[in-house]
């Protein structure tokens, strides 16, 4: 059986027969769908039932064809699969009421009510000619009824009236069936009909070159331009584009008397050629719908992602609670710095590295440095996180509460950085020691990891005209004074700075925009990172796990590869030993191997190497390499080279004075040879002795004689 507003779909296409019962007599009128002749996938609507028989409609009939159809027919028909019923009613309109302008609104509760008399009619009002009395009665009932003069043309057309009837039962009928479609009004996609003379009104302003009326000829110069001098341009501008378009035109066309395009021009007439106005060019650019796809051109995909992509969700989302995931970055600070040892050197602008927690925007650690950035430098701000702040602060003469700065011996699950200093094989100790994972950001993607961006502009914010030596925001102009020669603070002096500015932002700033849980609203909590840690610790919201200082401090050193021989650890042309080393004498008679060890890259005194209980043994600088001590790493390798180069410019020259002293003796030995002649004979060699007291006395006698003409002199 079905029902009123159902629809049903002709599956196949069905001839027209002659029916066999001819239905109710005040149905009569209609005729009967059986002996039509229904092509394929011809759709109707059930607008009527009584007893055994249905009235259905034509949707595909712009007239209102309505046909009388048994519902044992349709039930034959649906059985033999002639016939389905269409689940999606497509005609339907859904609307949602605060999606509806108030103009729909009217409009559709004006139709409502101007037709509600006549659908109650049924089934009269489903014939023909029936429906036309009607409609023209009750047309002119409404004119009368108000007693208003002018409601006459106030009152639709009886073609209106009948539109509205159709829509109703085509629709759905409902009273949103009859709400106007605007949104398909004035041919959407379509362009306006090409005119020979300029659209819109005339100037107010005389004089120029006349208007241009605008055909494709006009807009294929349009999109010319654009494309080579917008798109195509970091900094151009669609003025200057226009301009280009201007002149482009004055030179090289003009616009046919005719309306048929553009023709070849010559210099007399520029003066007095149509020309488009700067209007056009913008109404034909807003119409090509392209601004989104030329920025992506001109400024690159990653960066128009990275400011202008859609938010749909905030860093709070798939996380836990505090801990879950923090954020690291380092950025050059915006103030100069003076040497410790000499306050009237400049040393440059150090690099600040801040950790951050996604979860409650707590600032867990930093750190301060000269060094560029590196995994080094990270490694000393991830060790922050879990040191002792109120021994920290100390460091800097700030004193605190550990409330103040309530986070020590702790490390996240996750880390998110860039892909510079995190995505290399030097972070890999400190992986497999903590356990935590390490999460890298796309390219140019600062936006991933907003929160500690965010951190440094506030730092700055806190530091701007307190702080000497601070850089402009943005840029400095021709005559600004240098802000390098106003650098009064050192690294520490700084680092307290910043330290303060750091506590301030954990217990005094309010987060605006951050967006608290219900059992956040619920407990009262205000929106300060500190509050929201705390919170987040007293109700278990954490992913937070313990570590040890010591060991993070050996997780996040430097590792390498040194070899171990019976003189000590050999490293970067530097040899290490320790006490139980040189006790048990573990290098003597033992090969040479490769080790691992962990090192400190700013301290050459000591390193640890690693043992295969996963315990670490320190060494210390053997005494033979004390001319490397209490350096880093860095200037080591530099000394090492150095004395290498030293040493090779010796050995060359040393090369040289080795072959002249060889020649030289050499030529002693070759007038030696030409003097004695040749071998001695065996008679010499018989009397050695004898002769050997004699050479001593001429020799004796030679010395003396040397001496006492020496004392004359």
């Amino acid at each position: 059986m079905f029902y009123i507003k159902e629809i049903f779909r002709l599956k196949k296409a069905r001839r027209a027969r002659v029916r066999s019962d001819k239905g109710p007599g005040h149905l009569n009128f209609l005729p009967n769908l059986e002996g039509e002749a229904l092509a394929k996938d011809r759709i109707f609507r059930v607008v009527y039932t009584e007893h055994k028989y249905a009235v259905v409609f034509d949707l595909a009939s712009k007239g209102g064809d309505f046909y009388l159809v048994s519902q044992a027919t349709l039930d034959d028909w649906e059985g033999r699969r002639q016939i389905e019923r269409v689940r999606e009613d497509d005609f339907v309109r859904i609307a949602n009421g605060s999606s509806l302008t108030p103009v729909q609104i009217q409009r559709r509760d004006m139709r409502y009510e101007l037709i509600r008399p006549l659908i109650t009619t049924v089934p009269d009002v489903f014939d023909r000619l029936t429906r036309a009395r009607m409609i023209s009665k009750h047309r002119a009932e409404l004119e009368v009824c108000s007693g208003d003069p002018e409601r006459k043309n106030k009152v639709p057309c009886a073609k209106s009236i009948k539109s509205y009837l159709e829509l109703y039962w085509r629709n759905g009928m409902s009273p949103d069936a009859l709400i106007p479609k605007f949104e398909a009004c004035g041919s959407p996609g379509n362009g306006k009909a090409r005119r020979t003379k300029p659209l819109g009104r005339k100037r107010e302003i005389g004089g120029g070159n006349p208007h241009m009326p605008m055909n494709d000829d006009v807009e294929a110069v349009f999109k010319w331009a654009t494309d080579k001098y917008y798109r195509k341009a970091k900094r151009g501008s669609l003025s200057r584009t226009f301009r280009t378009i201007q002149g482009y035109l004055q030179t090289q066309f003009a616009v046919d008397e005719s309306g048929g395009g553009l023709v070849a021009r010559t210099r007399a007439d520029r003066q007095s050629i149509p020309l488009p106005t700067f209007r056009q060019y913008q109404y034909w650019y807003e119409k090509q719908a392209r601004r989104f796809e030329d920025r992506i051109a001109r400024e690159g995909a990653t960066k128009v992602k990275k400011d202008s992509r859609s938010r749909l969700g905030t860093t709070l989302d798939n996380l836990i609670g505090i801990g879950s995931r923090f954020e690291i970055d380092a950025t050059t600070i915006d103030v100069g710095c003076v040497s410790e040892t000499n306050r009237r050197a400049y040393v440059g602008r150090p690099t600040l590295y801040l950790v951050v927690d996604v979860y409650s925007k707590m600032i867990v650690g930093m750190h301060l440095t000269l060094e560029s950035a590196s995994w080094r430098e990270a490694g000393i701000a991830i060790r922050n996180i879990a040191e002792d702040k109120v021994e920290y602060c100390r460091r800097f003469d700030i004193e605190i509460e550990h409330g103040d700065w309530p986070v020590r011996d702790t490390l996240p699950a996750r880390i998110i950085a860039d892909r510079g200093e995190l995505e290399n094989y030097e972070p890999e100790n400190f992986i497999v020691r903590t356990g935590v994972t390490i999460e890298n950001t796309a390219p140019y993607r600062g936006d991933m990891k907003g929160n500690v961006e965010k951190r440094f502009d506030m730092v700055h914010a806190v530091l701007r005209d307190v702080v000497p030596g601070m850089f402009n925001a943005t840029h400095s102009e021709k005559g600004d004074s240098d802000a390098r020669r106003e650098a009064k603070l050192t690294l520490k002096e700084l680092t307290a700075a910043v330290v303060r500015a750091v506590i301030y932002l954990n217990n005094n700033n309010f987060l605006a925009g951050y967006h608290p849980n219900s059992d956040m609203i619920k407990a009262g909590i205000d929106a300060i990172p500190k509050d929201i840690w705390n919170w987040a610790l007293e109700t278990g919201r954490t992913e937070l796990r313990a570590t040890d200082l010591e060991m993070l401090k050996m997780a996040v050193l430097k590792t390498g590869n040194a070899t171990s021989t019976k003189d000590g650890i050999s490293f970067m042309k530097m040899l290490f030993i320790s006490d139980a080393h040189i006790q048990g004498r573990v290098w003597e008679n033992t090969a040479a191997k490769s080790v691992k060890l962990s090192y400190d890259h700013k301290d050459t005194n000591k390193i640890w190497l690693h043992q295969s209980d996963g315990t670490y043994e320190e060494c210390r600088l053997s005494p033979a390499c004390k001319a490397f001590a209490n350096m880093t790493f860095k200037e080591a390798d530099t000394l090492s080279k150095r004395v290498a180069e030293a040493g090779r410019s010796n050995s060359a020259a040393g090369s040289y004075a080795w072959y002249l002293t060889r020649r030289n003796i050499e030529d002693i030995g070759d007038q030696a040879i030409e003097a004695t002649g040749g071998k001695l004979s065996p008679a010499s060699l018989r009397d050695t002795d004898k002769t050997k007291q004699k050479e001593k006395a001429v020799n004796l006698e030679a010395e003396r004689h040397l001496s006492s003409a020496k004392v004359k002199s």
